[in-house]
């Protein structure tokens, strides 16, 4: 369920990217690091 949150908002984060700015390169950086933010911040979350 986490990693899966974590494809989402990565997509989100992603496409958000790309659409405001035109550069693949840039979305592709963010959505990787929505990514990996995503999956510590709700991993401590639904552990407790």
């Amino acid at each position: 369920m986490i990693l899966l949150a974590a494809v989402v908002a990565a997509l989100a984060v992603g496409g958000l990217t790309v659409r405001e700015t035109g550069s693949w390169p840039a979305a592709l950086l963010a959505g990787v690091g929505a990514a990996g933010a995503t999956v510590p911040a709700l991993h401590r979350m639904l552990a407790g």
